[in-house]
């Protein structure tokens, strides 16, 4: 996880443009390493003003859950079983400022 949004955070800044930059983080489990000093990283990413969507595949996994909140950008946490979810993401996307 951690490795991702790095990369993802290194993607994005050095390729700019006009458009609003959002990473979009999937994970349907949980490990403990993956997570590893992973908030710090998030929270460089929001205060550079790109959003962190996440989408959970595994909502009956507290830890993840838990882990994954704490990550996404408020108003961006999404889980897959949810009837809307496809038009949430969607919507969602477009609301990105």
């Amino acid at each position: 996880m951690g490795g991702a949004l790095n990369q993802a955070f290194g993607l994005v800044t050095s390729q700019r443009s006009y458009r609003r930059p959002v990473i979009v983080l999937a994970a349907a489990a949980y490990n403990e390493a993956g997570f590893k000093d992973v908030n710090a990283t998030a929270t460089s990413i929001k205060e550079d003003g790109i959003k962190i969507v996440v989408l959970n595949y595994a909502e009956n996994d507290i830890v993840l859950t838990n882990a994954l909140k704490g990550l996404a950008s408020e108003g961006y946490y999404y889980i897959s079983s949810q009837d809307d979810l496809i038009s949430s993401v969607a919507y969602g996307l477009t609301q990105s400022k």
